[in-house]
């Protein structure tokens, strides 16, 4: 046999061999690892009140695996030493990892944590709403609206408070009073126990204020006239600061000025009324021309004459007449007027003259805008 085979040979031993080593060791890891995770056996889920323990009891499918255990919620739960231990109430969740040469597994254990309520006797709702009130508390608490709460509690209690600006606690009184609006936490706890407590919400608001308009809403004026502009703010215990804006459509038409809404030319218009920037109420305004009424002055024939064209005919130098003035829907107006260039008596309302020659008189009202000449003739 040349060398040549032989070395070809001898290689070909070697492969044969390293082959069967490696497919042998394979063998032995899958024989000893064939399965890739380790099984945890334990509680799917434990319910606890707030300071109880529990000791966890975990089962692996490998007894050598190492155990390791965390939570991502550490303010409900703490676990030391495989025990879980509930700090307040909530859900949590705890990690049980099982490690060993490389291989694991893991599961998720729910805790739920009941909020045991009976050691401290809190009677406090778990939210409570108070409101920024400084005057008259008792109308204001009648309609929803409280500026203080006051709870009771076991002697051994004592709480925590998120934050002091937004409420007040009067141990003594067991009175909480709203101060600045926000959302405060208080948290009582058992002084034997600190681990049992109880968590409360507090928000504080303020009062909406409402506007109500107290002067007409629809305004009709004749130009020259004035109405007043009035409004309220409710409740009467608000606190707050409102800023009220008036805005008018058209100043030609009319003008709102302290109060005031005074009508300048015919027309129609309106004013927005603004509370804090936002629409409140809206008022129509219409302005009509002014009245001017118109008066007529009247002379009737009563004897020995006639009367046409501002003229009165008489038949004889004494003569009577009926003399007034009337409106346009034809009403007789109580005014006085004057009669001047002609002597006359008056009698019972007729007026009763005496001329020599053809003559004229003035019929005078300056209040209703009469002056008139009235001629006589004699025929």
């Amino acid at each position: 046999m040349s060398t040549t085979k032989k070395n070809i040979l001898i290689y070909s031993l070697i492969g044969v061999f390293a082959a069967i080593c490696i497919a042998c060791f394979c063998c032995i890891k899958f024989i000893k690892f064939g399965n890739k995770s380790i099984t945890i056996n334990c509680d799917d889920s434990v319910t606890l009140n707030i300071g109880e323990s529990y000791p966890l009891e975990i089962e692996c499918s490998d007894s050598e695996a190492h155990l390791e255990f965390s939570t991502e919620n550490s303010d409900i739960i703490k676990i030391v030493d495989q025990e879980i231990t509930a700090l307040s109430s909530g859900i949590a969740y705890v990690k049980v990892k099982a490690v060993h040469n490389d291989i694991s597994g893991s599961k998720n254990i729910r805790v739920v944590v009941e909020n045991n309520d009976i050691d401290l006797n809190i009677s406090l709702a778990a939210e409570t709403d108070l409101y920024l009130i400084d005057k008259m508390y008792n109308k204001a608490a009648a309609d929803g609206f409280n500026n203080a709460v006051y709870y009771s509690t076991n002697d051994n209690v004592d709480f925590i408070l998120s934050n002091s600006d937004v409420v007040s606690v009067s141990k003594a009184y067991k009175k909480i009073t709203a101060k600045k609006e926000g959302s405060v936490t208080i948290t009582f706890y058992s002084k034997e126990n600190p681990t049992i407590k109880s968590s409360h919400i507090i928000n504080v608001k303020s009062v909406a204020p409402t506007f109500t308009l107290t002067s007409k809403s629809k305004i009709t004026l004749e130009v020259g006239e004035t109405e007043k502009f009035s409004f309220n703010i409710s409740p009467v215990y608000y606190t707050g600061s409102v800023e009220i804006t008036t805005k008018v459509e058209n100043e030609e038409i009319a003008t709102l000025n302290n109060g005031i809404i005074s009508a300048v030319k015919a027309g129609n218009t309106k004013i927005s009324v603004y509370m804090n920037g936002e629409l409140a109420e809206e008022i129509e305004v219409v302005v009509n021309a002014k009245y001017v009424p118109s008066y007529t002055l009247r002379i009737v024939p009563f004897k020995n004459c006639s009367f046409d064209n501002n003229t009165i005919h008489a038949n004889k130098k004494s003569f009577t007449v009926k003399i007034y003035i009337e409106n346009e829907k034809g009403e007789i107006v109580d005014s006085l007027f004057t009669i001047s260039g002609a002597e006359y008596n008056v009698v019972m309302g007729k007026y009763f003259f005496n001329v020599s020659s053809n003559t004229s008189f003035v019929v005078t009202s300056e209040a209703l805008g009469i002056n008139e000449t009235i001629t006589i003739i004699l025929n």
